[in-house]
């Protein structure tokens, strides 16, 4: 299982900054469970190529 949040992007002519939460559930061969949380901060930014 994988959820996927997007969270606020803000844009500032060709660049911006953007985050993501991300929460995934895995269960192991054996029947555990693992659950990992994320929290991405990315920044963008406008190239000549688009």
């Amino acid at each position: 299982m994988r959820d996927v949040h997007p969270g606020v992007i803000r844009l500032d002519g060709d660049n911006a900054t953007g985050r993501a939460c991300i929460q995934e559930c895995g269960r192991m061969r054996d029947g555990a469970c693992h659950l990992h949380c994320a929290l991405y901060h990315d920044h963008y930014q406008r190239t000549p190529d688009g």
